[in-house]
């Protein structure tokens, strides 16, 4: 269990710049719906690491350029015409066996922004969610990760806070200081109400969000190194 003056919670990535982060100190990063849980399962398939864009023009000369990577993203939840996949956790999840070993190129809007945006502090960054919520708190218990401060970054959309980040942070932030994982069932239901789910389901999603409540079916914990996400711990 950790300290409970240890473990905050910051809603968007300009409340982080206002906190004092030094090198100690570890970020997470949590996009419920559905960015944490695109990255948790491509790595989770083998994948050998992912470089993260936030700009769509930069993302499409760097394809033009790039024979050898995968290209994964959307744009206001759309496909983009030429990537092989969009950010469905679901249809990466069955598609395991075809993306092992192979480098990703991602562009999503709010996670990869809110990674930008932080890109000049330097701090261990993670990502996670409902998912691997078991593996964070054992990477962020043990005595390899001896960190002073956790931020737990609810990213939010459009520099706005989401309930379904917000309360997968909270969700989060009780695992790390009980020790136990919290009751899951009174999270899920905010997850099918929330904003991001309606908009998800109107675009043919629903099967996402059903994955996204899952819990611990994934036993890693990412970090964001620059403008790579790897594979830093597995439990």
């Amino acid at each position: 269990m950790l300290n409970k003056d240890s473990v905050e919670i910051a809603y968007g990535y300009n409340e982080v710049l206002k906190r004092d982060i030094t090198k100690r100190d570890v970020i997470v990063f949590i996009d419920a719906l559905r960015a944490s849980n695109t990255v948790l399962t491509l790595l989770n398939s083998g994948v050998s690491y992912i470089r993260l864009f936030s700009d769509l023009r930069e993302i499409i000369r760097f394809k033009k350029m790039h024979n050898g990577f995968i290209f994964v993203g959307e744009q206001g939840g759309r496909d983009i015409a030429g990537f092989d996949y969009n950010n469905s956790p679901t249809k990466i999840f069955n598609s395991n066996e075809l993306l092992r070993g192979k480098k990703i190129a991602m562009i999503t809007s709010n996670f990869a922004a809110a990674s930008h945006g932080l890109r000049r502090i330097r701090c261990t960054k993670l990502v996670a969610s409902l998912l691997n919520a078991g593996a964070l708190r054992c990477f962020l218990s043990s005595e390899k990760a001896s960190y002073d401060k956790i931020f737990l970054l609810a990213v939010g959309r459009n520099k706005k806070r989401t309930v379904e980040d917000d309360k997968t942070a909270d969700f989060l932030k009780r695992s790390l200081i009980q020790g136990r994982m919290p009751n899951p069932d009174r999270i899920n239901d905010i997850y099918y109400r929330s904003e991001s789910a309606r908009g998800l389901k109107k675009l043919g999603y629903s099967q996402d969000i059903d994955f996204c409540v899952r819990y611990n079916l994934i036993d890693i914990v990412p970090e964001i190194k620059g403008t790579r996400i790897i594979k830093r711990y597995t439990r």
